[in-house]
């Protein structure tokens, strides 16, 4: 599982107990080994989100800058319109494109992993400066990853979201997400230190995906059926790809 900073894992899978109350309760947690054998377990509250996918999240943020004059844009426009495109498709099909883990800042939600790639401070971040360049807080597509990890649901809906807001500025942007109730309800301030990662940590808290399905208008019970149907994923390798299956990390210290 990829933390909040976008690094690797490690050996150790993290499997929801899907009886608990999928809202942000309490969560068992059990602690499995590569070859699946149960080394522990804790419980205590924790934010569950799909796994992060690097190259989805690349080709969805090259079909945003495509669609830009010159085929740049600010690094903020970029990380708010593809939370944006995550969170309606999550709310039309229970599926967000990123996969992206979301964390709540100052200036409203943020895709944390693809925050910290752009900064230079993740082990894919040269995997995407291959494809793209910055300069002065600018990104401009510099070559095409392709598009073929994105479906055609996925692809009209970046189009749609392109469109609807070609003509708003970043920071009107930014005051919308501040309307978003995740958001609200996860509001960091502006000296939380709840969470662990380096380049986040003196401002940022997670944001647990039920708290955006709720937002979007999924009731309990659905929010429910998404996340075990993610989860049951994991069992169906070959047919499924990998990258949106369900993760949980702990959001506050969980007693062993």
């Amino acid at each position: 599982m990829r933390d909040p900073a976008g690094e690797g894992g490690g050996s150790t899978n993290r499997a929801v107990d899907l009886h608990a109350n999928p809202g942000r309760a309490r969560f068992s947690l059990a602690l499995l080994s590569q070859d699946g054998k149960i080394n522990g377990s804790m419980v205590g509250r924790v934010a569950v989100h799909f796994r992060f996918d690097f190259e989805k999240t690349l080709q969805a943020a090259a079909e945003l800058l495509r669609r830009e004059p010159h085929r740049q844009m600010s690094r903020i426009r970029l990380l708010k319109l593809l939370y944006i495109a995550d969170r309606e498709a999550l709310k039309e099909t229970g599926r967000p494109i990123t996969c992206d883990a979301v964390v709540a800042m100052e200036h409203g939600p943020v895709l944390s992993p693809l925050y910290d790639i752009i900064k230079g401070e993740s082990v894919d971040s040269p995997r995407f400066d291959e494809y793209v360049g910055q300069q002065d807080h600018q990104l401009f597509l510099s070559k095409d990853p392709g598009k073929g990890r994105l479906s055609r649901y996925d692809v009209r809906k970046l189009r749609d979201v392109s469109e609807r807001y070609r003509e708003r500025g970043e920071w009107e942007i930014v005051d919308e997400t501040h309307e978003f109730a995740e958001w609200k309800k996860n509001d960091p301030g502006k000296s939380s230190a709840t969470l662990r990662s380096s380049s986040l940590r003196s401002t940022s808290r997670p944001i647990p995906l039920e708290d955006i399905l709720s937002a979007v208008g999924h009731s309990s019970e659905r929010i429910q059926a998404i996340i075990r149907d993610a989860a049951s994923i994991r069992k169906i390798r070959g047919v499924f790809h990998e990258a949106c299956l369900l993760d949980a990390v702990p959001v506050l210290e969980l007693s062993q």
